[in-house]
């Protein structure tokens, strides 16, 4: 079920799944006990995120940067990534640039592109050539401009979400 008046998804109203297609399954499980419990679990299944990976270090700028969150991608949708809005996942590095890289989701396949930054968007270590579409795949770590505090690792992260 999902909020009638919307609600916030990575800075973007919803009141829709932001899981769309991708497939999902709701287990609710009981946690046996001599007493009746009224505690169940919900858990929401397949979701794809991009997870910080970075060592959060700054020694080489000049001021401290936020380290940034979790990013999770919708199952169909373009992201662009840079240092200011009107970007979706907003990077407030110095070395990333104000439009960095673009993440398009679609049909179950996650592709990269990198706009032309000054510091480059690598996978897996590999620097990408500016404005070509990059496979992205589960458990491939990219990098936009700077590895300390930039680099995400692509992750299903359907197991994990959990609330009592």
């Amino acid at each position: 079920m999902f909020s009638r008046c919307g609600t916030s998804i990575n800075g973007a109203r919803t009141t829709a799944s932001p899981f769309g297609v991708f497939p999902r399954s709701i287990a609710v499980k009981k946690h046996s006990s001599a007493f009746p419990t009224r505690r169940n679990v919900l858990r929401v299944c397949n979701a794809l995120v991009l997870q910080p990976a970075g060592d959060g270090n700054c020694d080489h700028l000049a001021e401290s940067c936020p380290i940034p969150f979790p990013f999770y991608l919708k199952s169909d949708g373009t992201y662009e990534v840079g240092r200011q809005a009107p970007a979706d996942l907003i990077l407030e590095v110095p070395t990333v640039s104000g439009r960095h890289a673009l993440i398009k989701v679609a049909e179950g396949q996650i592709a990269v592109t990198d706009l032309g930054s000054t510091n480059g968007t690598f996978i897996d270590g590999e620097q990408l050539d500016q404005m070509e579409a990059y496979p992205l795949k589960i458990g491939s770590e990219v990098v936009f401009g700077d590895e300390n505090l930039c680099k995400f690792v692509l992750a299903d992260d359907g197991e994990q979400e959990e609330s009592p």
